[in-house]
């Protein structure tokens, strides 16, 4: 049988677990979000003629 402290810890880790899965759905959705803004922001550009690549090669002299 487990000791209590072993109980203990076993509950923390499983909250800590419940947690971080939690924050990780968050942060899931906000990658997306953000994700879904820059393909926006880069189909605006496409379509005003900038050429992306172009640009990362001039910037990155």
């Amino acid at each position: 049988m487990r000791s209590a402290s072993n109980k203990e810890k076993i509950a923390f880790h499983k909250g800590a677990l419940a947690t971080l899965i939690a924050e990780r759905r968050v942060l899931v959705r906000m990658l997306t979000s953000v994700n879904s803004l820059m393909m926006a922001h880069i189909r605006a550009l496409r379509e005003h003629g900038v050429d992306l690549k172009r640009e990362a090669r001039i910037s990155a002299r």
